[in-house]
């Protein structure tokens, strides 16, 4: 009532004062614009509160212009999404694709092609997906919005590893890594290590699975995310029951369930129960597993997690001697691997077969048994052997062969045993050795494996020692590399003087060319920095505009000359901002030396710092060597 009533005074008043009112409402609606652009923060950490408030604009956003109707769509999927409200978020990401035109700016349609790709991978279509993620990566490198290309290619790596291709999804992840990490932002770092958790724990690497998992929910509770400190602590929960861990897994699923209070869609509780359920029957609790599990399969939920909870229902049923049941289960899993062909040919589908040849076993069927089982272990070879990096080729399929031959071997043994009973010790002297071949298999490809991820993380430990701006040394490496020099635990002896270089009248130019050019002049110096400085001396950036230059074995004359050439060459060249403008810029140096008076990194610095000031007091452009009298 109180709505339609306002909307007729709005009405009057347009007709009576439409000269007044049209600015006032173009006013309106660039502040309305402006805060639905400024709301990932305030829907990240209260994803219910923000829905309710996006639900009352839509209600007066009928005549708004497109683009503003569509930055409410596109902040109501962020908080869809958030709150697991599927239907509802596809709903609004097809109004969306009906406005977007070639003209939409590429924030928004590269945000729905995320949002389409999420709902595609929810759905187990992981090819539309990837299909979607490629799109949105393509517009936003076009126009170098680095936080939508960022997002999109770790979810592009997440959906690569669901279908199991580990080793390309790690590299392009390894790649979102570095970029998010060049950008400094928190959550897109936690996002990645989310998924890293993901694709080591898929891996079999539950141990760094838990430890990347752990990275990102300290950074969500940081944050203060609710929807994403509980996806993780839910992704932690679950590699626990992956590593067996049981109790770990049900004290964190319990946790889980607390966190979910968030929003009011109640079939998010399925995944608590999934979970619970999953837990107790692989820990051998099958008659509470079994409960929980049917109960479970009745909340509307996805279908492949349905196929899971089939297959655990399965194989307890098996245990228990309920053969009938368990047929039924497995069945019903396989029809669903049936009715998605993206999972065709995967661990998932591929597990059906491996308890089905179990259930023809125990049943006394033995040559059904070992039909499965042998199509299930050449689907499952040649899957390995598809996902294997070209590196690892060799041993993985020497592995998977050993495999192999020592489970089909046990099959056949078990059908000789029936058969000759008088050759039982011979076949499990046979068996022993195939098993201490899959071991020893087994062992050697794992250590390849952390060879290769070692590799990677000291690539990640070397971007770590950079200046992301200017290239050169960063703050905490230069300042150890000099400490470690006058400690004594660097191997070179000798002379050892450092440079300390202060940029003049920096705010000066920030204020008056602008922030991109105070960076070119930053780029610039550390450039004539490495060009004039001799191999083994180190340059790094530790303040806003200032260099510490460390050089070894040179005399304090020696070091002023190659101070005065580098302010030199650094007030020769001329810089050009985009609006034609040229300016040069000029530096004070100031130089200090190890001598019995200055024998520690900390006075060697203070007394550069000392001669820095002086050279500031001299004027611009100029280079000075601390002496005593300067204390």
């Amino acid at each position: 009532m109180q709505l339609t009533l306002k909307l007729v005074i709005t009405g009057i008043l347009l007709f009576l004062f439409s000269g007044v009112a049209a600015p006032v409402a173009q006013a309106q609606n660039r502040d309305v614009l402006s805060s639905l652009q400024n709301m990932f923060e305030e829907v990240n950490r209260e994803p219910w509160l923000s829905y309710r408030r996006l639900q009352a604009l839509e209600q007066e956003a009928g005549q708004w212009p497109d683009n503003e109707k569509l930055w409410l769509l596109l902040r109501k999927a962020q908080a869809e999404l958030l709150l697991y409200l599927n239907a509802d978020l596809e709903v609004t990401v097809k109004q969306a694709q009906q406005l977007i035109t070639a003209q939409t700016p590429v924030e928004i349609s590269g945000g729905f092609n995320v949002y389409a790709g999420v709902l595609a991978q929810q759905k187990g279509l992981y090819s539309q997906a990837v299909d979607f993620f490629q799109q949105a990566l393509t517009r936003a490198e076009q126009a170098n919005l680095n936080h939508i290309y960022i997002v999109g290619k770790q979810e592009l790596a997440y959906t690569r590893s669901l279908t199991e291709l580990y080793q390309t999804s790690l590299n392009e992840l390894q790649e979102t890594y570095v970029e998010a990490f060049a950008l400094g932002d928190k959550f897109l770092l936690a996002s990645v290590n989310e998924t890293y958790g993901a694709i080591y724990g898929y891996f079999g690497e539950y141990e760094k699975s838990v430890e990347y998992y752990q990275k990102a929910l300290a950074s969500y509770e940081q944050l203060s995310y609710r929807a994403h400190i509980a996806d993780a602590v839910y992704a932690l929960a679950t590699i626990y029951r992956y590593w067996q861990k049981y109790e770990a897994a049900i004290t964190t699923f319990e946790r889980y369930r607390t966190l979910i209070d968030y929003t009011p869609n109640r079939e998010v509780a399925f995944f608590a129960v999934y979970g619970l359920g999953m837990t107790l029957a692989e820990q051998g609790q099958c008659q509470r597993g079994i409960a929980i599990i049917d109960e479970a399969l009745l909340i509307n939920s996805p279908a492949d997690y349905k196929a899971e909870l089939l297959k655990r229902k399965g194989a307890c049923l098996m245990e228990k001697g309920d053969f009938v049941g368990a047929q039924q289960a497995l069945s019903a899993a396989g029809a669903i691997f049936a009715g998605m062909p993206e999972l065709k040919g995967t661990k998932w589908q591929l597990e059906v077969d491996k308890l089905s040849s179990e259930l023809a076993y125990a049943r006394g069927d033995d040559s059904r048994a070992y039909q499965i089982l042998n199509r299930y272990l050449e689907q499952y070879s040649a899957l390995q052997s598809k996902n294997a990096d070209r590196r690892l080729e060799k041993v993985r399929l020497t592995l998977e062969q050993s495999r192999k031959a020592q489970e089909v071997s046990l099959v056949q043994k078990q059908q000789e045993l029936t058969e000759l009973r008088k050759e039982h010790n011979e076949l499990e002297d046979r068996q022993q050795k195939y098993f201490l071949l899959f071991a020893v298999s087994l062992s050697l490809f794992f250590l390849v494996v952390m060879f290769y991820q070692r590799k990677y993380n000291d690539k990640i430990l070397e971007l770590s020692t950079l200046d992301p701006l200017s290239k050169v040394y960063n703050r905490r490496y230069i300042f150890d590399y000099l400490k470690k020099y006058t400690d004594g635990t660097v191997p070179e002896k000798g002379e050892l003087s450092v440079i300390l270089l202060d940029i003049d009248n920096f705010k000066h130019i920030n204020d008056n060319f602008g922030h991109l050019a105070g960076d070119q002049v930053l780029c610039q110096v550390a450039q004539a920095g490495q060009k004039l400085l001799r191999q083994g001396d180190v340059i790094g950036r530790i303040s806003g505009e200032e260099f510490l230059c460390v050089l070894p074995r040179i005399s304090p004359e020696q070091c002023r000359l190659i101070g005065q050439r580098l302010a030199a060459s650094i007030n020769d060249y001329v810089f050009e901002v985009g609006n034609k403008k040229r300016f040069s810029v000029s530096v004070s140096i100031g130089i200090a030396s190890l001598s019995p008076q200055c024998s520690d990194s900390v006075s060697l610095y203070e007394h550069a710092d000392l001669a820095l000031y002086r050279a500031k007091e001299q004027g611009s452009n100029s280079a000075v060597v601390y002496q005593p009298e300067m204390a």
